[in-house]
This record gives C-alpha cells, structure tokens and sequence, in this order.
C-alpha cells in the first residue's frame, strides 16, 4: 500500500514539471535551449548605417612616392591638399561641400561646390565651381587639372597629417611687423620710396632683404608672396622701366641655402596720401603667418 502511495505521489509530481516545462516551451515560441540559431532569431536586427566617408584620405595613384594629393572630409565640407613632404609644404587645392550618403550603400557620387571664399586666395587651388567626387570599391575617385593637364587622382583612407597641419596652423606665429621667419625663409622689410611706372602713374617701391634657409637653391619669386593695400583694396604690380631706381630681376635671382638678398618689389599706387600696407608670405603654404609693415607715402 506504501508503494502504490509513494509511486502515485511521483507520477504527479512528475507530470506537473513536465507540464510547467511545457509552458515554458510555450512562451517561448517552443524554443529549445542552448540553441543559439534560435536565440538569434528572437533578437531584433540592428539597423544599417548609412556609409561613412569622413576622416582622412591620401592619394594611391600619385608617381612621386613624398608629393601627392590628400584630403579630408567632416560632417559637410571636402577640403583637397597638394602635399610636398620633401619641403614639407602643403597647398590648398579644394574647399567645397559634402553631402553625406543617408543610407547603406557600396557606391556614392555627389557635386561639390567651391567655396570661392577661401580658395580664391590660395595660389594653387582649382577655379572650377564644382567637382564631382565618387565612392567605389573602397576608393574616392575624382580628376584634377593644374598646370594645362588634367589626371585621374585615386584615394584611399589613411592618415597624412591632417589634425596636425591644422594645429600647426592655429598655433602659428601670425603677422610679424617689420621682419620674421616665412616657413624656410627670413625676410625684413627695409625700405620703400616713391617713383612712376612706364606711364607716369604714381608707384611705390618696397625693398626687403630675404635669406634662403631651405635646402634647396631657389629665388624669391617661387618662394615669396609680395602684396600691398591702400585703403582695404591690394594694390596692383607697377611696371618701372627704369633700371636705376628698381632691380626688377632681383625676385628672380636663385641663391644658394644660407644665402641673403635684397629683393624689390613696386605697386601702383591710388592715393598718394594713404597709408601703404606691406604684407609678405610664403608663396605656398597653409600657413597665416605674414611680414607687415606700413609705409606714409606722405614722408617718402
């Protein structure tokens, strides 16, 4: 009598764990466990995100292994450089919009326009008003002209520099009055005074010594950039014939690294009582650094 008590007690039991089981199974879409294709399944799928151009890229098609293009994108904007490690120079090509992609996808194109604004004022940027830039197969693909050429440029992302170009940038000198280093050059401002150009309009002439410190012989002409402003506008180059007054092929002259010159340059003047601003630069780089210096034509 026991035992057909106890085995009664343990068939219930028994169906009541089998049952609860059951259940389980049950609220769990009859999902087995310890099966993880299952365990997948019941998770939700995360979304896809739309393609990430940003960051930085360099040129992988470029026949000089230390000059090449580089580029970097953010959020909207596409900036293009020309890189020359070996003077370690960089110059800005291309300022223009980006349109992200908003949705997954292997292959993007966009037209970017030129942000004239800043490209206007650097010597080796491009004058086109857009410029069509295509994502495929992992690369940017866009075509440059310079210099009566034009090539199909290949870009990869990679690091080149750029978070320290733009540190170095606004960490730089700024204007220095009267003398100052210009990346691998020193130039002062020494001197000005007035003269006429080849049609008698009024001009001035500025002379400043320059000293090449680079490795390389090379003249102010490829290495300097000369300006001058009478109120707010940049005055015009003036033509003087006379060689007596103005050295017109002292910018062109080469000198060797260590060596120094005196180097003139004139601008046409529009007033003859307006205060004449200076400002010297170096011909290609990312750098704000200048060499200013004021001149009263008034007390020349």
């Amino acid at each position: 009598m026991k035992k057909n008590l106890l085995a009664l007690i343990f068939l219930t039991t028994l169906a009541l764990c089998l049952t609860a089981c059951g259940n389980s199974e049950e609220n769990l879409g009859n999902q087995a466990p310890g099966d993880p294709a299952k365990v997948e399944k019941a998770l939700p799928e995360p979304a896809p995100k739309p393609l990430d151009l940003s960051g930085e890229w360099r040129q992988t098609n470029s026949n000089s292994d230390d000059t090449y293009q580089a580029l970097y994108i953010s959020e909207n904007r596409i900036e293009v450089y020309w890189v020359m490690e070996s003077d370690d120079t960089t110059a800005l090509y291309w300022a223009g919009t980006y349109e992200a992609p908003t949705s997954e996808r292997s292959a993007y194109s966009w037209d970017s326009s030129n942000d004239h604004d800043i490209t206007s004022t650097a010597l080796l940027a491009s004058g086109d008003d857009t410029k069509t830039f295509t994502f495929e197969d992992g690369k940017l693909l866009y075509s440059v002209s310079a210099f009566g050429e034009t090539m199909e440029v290949e870009a990869t992302k990679q690091e080149w520099g750029y978070i320290s170009l733009t540190t170095s940038s606004s960490e730089s000198a700024g204007a220095m009055v009267g003398s100052g280093d210009l990346g691998a050059y020193h130039v002062e401002i020494k001197s000005a005074k007035l003269a006429e150009d080849y049609d008698g309009n009024p001009a001035i002439i500025v002379t400043y010594s320059w000293t090449n410190n680079s490795d390389e012989t090379t003249s102010a002409m490829v290495s300097i950039g000369e300006k001058a402003f009478q109120d707010g506008v940049q005055l015009d180059t003036a033509f003087i014939m006379d060689s007596t007054a103005f050295d017109a092929d002292s910018g062109m002259k080469e000198i060797r690294p260590g060596t120094t010159i005196d180097v003139q340059c004139a601008f046409l003047l529009t007033s003859e009582t307006s205060t004449v601003e200076v400002e010297l630069t170096e011909w290609i780089s990312f750098s704000d650094d200048m060499v200013t210096m004021d001149f009263d034509p008034t007390s020349l």
